[in-house]
């Protein structure tokens, strides 16, 4: 199988050629480069290739050191590093746009991610109860009662898929998790348990950003190539493409509030990229297992 580098077609460096003389100065002075995105590419700068941390278990002092990019924010530089890991330009999700994942593949990956959907209430609420601000707490407790509450809860509306794929609920509840579905799901646990709540928005952030154009870029897939567009089975789906918009808004001006000083907003993106890293790692898992010959067409 190809490694993850000759994979991931949708980074494109641009290298500039370094003239004689002083070195360059402001944003010359960096390698360009653009990193795809739901709304395009992302333009962004960095004096050195992204490199990809060794080892599954990711720790926050082993990540890709994210260089400051000159005029850039915090935000920017936020988004930036989350965008590294777009889970869209991943090899299992570019076939599953096009329509070239087998059902089984399908079928295999919705009792892998039950694992992320099953404990993202406590990732939520994890981070609720490490936090002293009653503001910061209530708007958690928004998020973490649209996940729980009610028979549309999400963990609920994952089972409908399955149903709509045609995966028994018990075969998801039952299932044997790879190893790196195992990893990522502990990473997340890790950091949003962390006593600093700022770590636990970071990575909620880092996850929800994402959400709202993956659930619709897969939504449309299931109906274009898959004949899945009922209703209730692609309501995980629909429901995430609106609600994680406000999510991670919150999120995101959560952070910018809490992280004051450079320190904390270094963590913070640091606390980012390492939990965009375990997305990208669980999806490493399903496409190495369910993709050996890149799943070349779907069937029934």
């Amino acid at each position: 199988m190809p490694s993850i580098g000759s994979a991931r077609t949708g980074v494109n460096l641009a290298k500039n050629a370094t003239a004689a003389g002083p070195p360059p100065r402001g944003r010359a002075a960096y390698k360009a480069f653009e990193i795809p995105s739901g709304r395009g590419y992302i333009s962004a700068t960095t004096n050195q290739r992204p490199r990809r941390p060794a080892g599954p278990d990711l720790r926050i002092d082993d990540c890709t050191e994210v260089p400051k990019v000159h005029g850039a924010d915090f935000l920017t530089r936020l988004d930036e590093t989350i965008s590294r890991r777009a889970l869209l330009s991943h090899p299992f999700y570019q076939l599953w746009n096009r329509g070239e994942l087998s059902m089984e593949a399908l079928r295999e990956y919705a009792k892998q991610y039950y694992a992320h959907v099953r404990v993202f209430p406590r990732y939520v609420s994890a981070a609720h109860s490490a936090c002293d601000d009653i503001r910061v707490r209530q708007l958690l407790l928004e998020n973490l009662i649209d996940e729980d509450q009610g028979d549309k809860n999400h963990p609920e509306l994952w089972m409908r898929f399955a149903d709509g794929l045609g995966v028994a609920r018990g075969d998801v509840r039952g299932a044997a998790l790879l190893e790196k579905t195992r990893e990522s799901v502990d990473t997340m646990t890790r950091l949003t348990r962390s006593d600093d709540f700022r770590d636990g928005l970071a990575a909620l952030y880092a996850y929800e950003s994402q959400v709202p154009m993956v659930a619709k870029t897969k939504r449309e897939g299931l109906a274009a190539f898959y004949r899945l567009d009922d209703a209730g089975a692609v309501e995980f789906f629909t429901v995430h493409e609106a609600a994680d918009i406000e999510h991670s808004r919150v999120e995101r001006e959560l952070l910018v509030e809490h992280c004051a000083t450079p320190e904390q907003q270094e963590r913070a993106i640091a606390v980012a990229g390492e939990a965009a890293e375990a997305l990208w790692h669980f999806l490493d898992g399903v496409y190495e297992a369910y993709c050996p010959n890149g799943c070349d067409a779907h069937t029934n």
